[in-house]
């Protein structure tokens, strides 16, 4: 989760309307780089009131070699490109709000026009010395942002660090990004660090304000879809490629939540599907009468939240008996492995599982839990973009054991042994920046470093 509390966000939520997630780091000493930052193992859940979960845990029984899910070809290949516009400001809940407008974009090599997928990052460390920090490893995508970083790296307690570096934490889904369009689902993911930057997003409620910042990067694909190249230099191949009428929304973290409450809240039109990666538990005050088929992916090793999502897909399972909620309990996986770039789990103010399952040299590899997450979202979204799917076979790669439950009648899941898919690295993913101006410039007034300051002054 990685979740500071800024001056924006020093009540912790319970997730009740627009409040953010509880997490190890919302709660706990992240407090710490509050303002210096932008952006166990359970055996199988109980019956819900709905009715009996059923659950099946399993290593996946493998599949013939000709599935062709696993058959990836040169011709198939989808291209992943980063993209940075000015920031600027947007309006969230009658005020103007400063936000970075960058992110990532993987399209399919086949002809359009695909569904699309929409990657909400959580709160995690977004200014840091690179050279020494911990709590992410040598993958990571950073780039030089002196305005809004501070300019000398320091150490700080708990291992983690504030420095010059800011961190793309948008590439480090571009391993997700590149098997979903692989699938033909045009995928992008979003930066949304403004919810953790008080002296950016004053004091706009978190769901609010990661709607606004998703729906300014949708209208960026609608242009390109509409043949506006935005002066990228891949823009032009993007024309006839979305189906805007056709989203899946998903999140990691804090993002987890975003997208878990955005399978009933709809925030915009389209919404088919959702998967929520590690999400914090919360509640549903205002559910609608409908809900989009939603996936909820936990690790059993989970240092920040714990498996927290199932109780989430308790709570929804109750209120929406009749849709479609799935869990996926990953063993040996932590928070933090699910980034492309992820590091120590024991780095920062958080509390590692210690049973014998999580053990450090128990943990799966980067390739066994990035694939499999990558093998469950893509497998999940392939059926549910589809409407109506009511039996879900969902990929696990070799070695990785994962315990499925369908929480109401409307669906049955199981397991299937697959190969990974190869991850990309988040290092490998090259920016492309234009002169284009997509939202109105911050006020020369406004200083965005105004934290960072507040920061080394808490910090001293």
């Amino acid at each position: 989760m990685f979740r500071p509390r800024s001056r924006a966000s020093r009540t912790t939520g319970d997730m009740r309307g627009s409040r953010a997630p509880r997490s190890g780091y919302a709660v706990a000493a992240f407090a710490l780089i509050a303002t210096a930052s932008l952006g166990a193992c359970a055996a199988g859940p109980a019956t819900s009131g709905a009715g009996a979960a059923s659950t099946i845990a399993t290593s996946a029984a493998p599949t013939s070699a000709a599935t062709p899910s696993t058959a990836k070809t040169a011709a198939t290949k989808p291209s992943v490109h980063g993209y940075s516009f000015a920031p600027g400001m947007i309006k969230v809940a009658g005020q103007q709000v400063f936000t970075p407008i960058n992110g990532i974009l993987a399209m399919p090599s086949t002809p359009g026009p695909h569904p699309v997928a929409v990657i909400v990052h959580g709160s995690y460390p977004s200014c840091i010395d690179a050279s020494t920090d911990k709590v992410f490893t040598k993958p990571i995508n950073t780039v030089s942002w002196p305005e809004g970083c501070v300019p000398q790296g320091k150490d700080y307690s708990h291992g983690l660090t504030i420095g010059p570096d800011y961190v793309r934490a948008t590439a480090s889904f571009g391993y997700l990004a590149q098997e979903l369009a692989s699938r033909g689902i045009a995928t992008i993911a979003v930066d949304v660090n403004t919810k953790e930057r008080g002296a950016w997003s004053f004091d706009s409620p978190h769901y609010e304000l990661q709607t606004e910042i998703v729906k300014t990067h949708l209208d960026l694909l609608k242009r390109l879809n509409e043949g506006d190249s935005l002066g990228l230099p891949w823009g032009d191949a993007a024309k006839g490629t979305f189906d805007l009428s056709s989203i899946a929304v998903i999140g990691h973290s804090t993002g987890g939540w975003y997208a878990a409450e955005s399978a009933f809240r709809a925030p915009f039109p389209g919404i088919k599907a959702a998967v929520a990666l590690q999400p914090g538990s919360g509640v549903i005050d205002k559910p609608t009468k409908t809900l989009a088929p939603t996936l909820i992916v936990t690790g059993q090793c989970d240092e920040q939240v714990k498996e927290d999502g199932l109780k989430v897909a308790k709570e929804v399972s109750k209120k929406y008996p009749s849709g479609v909620v799935i869990t996926a309990s990953m063993a040996g996986t932590t928070h933090i492995g699910l980034l492309s770039g992820g590091g120590s789990h024991r780095v920062g103010p958080v509390t590692p599982v210690e049973t014998a399952g999580c053990k450090d040299t128990a943990l799966l590899g980067a390739e066994q839990r990035l694939g499999t997450v990558s093998l469950l979202t893509a497998d999940f979204l392939t059926a549910a973009l589809k409407g109506g799917a009511t039996a879900y076979e969902l990929g696990t790669a070799k070695g990785a054991t994962v315990t499925f439950t369908s929480w109401t009648p409307a669906a049955t899941v199981k397991g299937v042994e697959k190969a990974a898919p190869q991850a990309l690295p988040a290092s490998s993913i090259t920016f492309d920046t234009s002169s284009v101006v997509v939202v109105p410039a911050k006020p020369k007034s406004m200083d965005i470093g105004a934290h960072m300051e507040d920061y080394e002054r808490s910090a001293a």
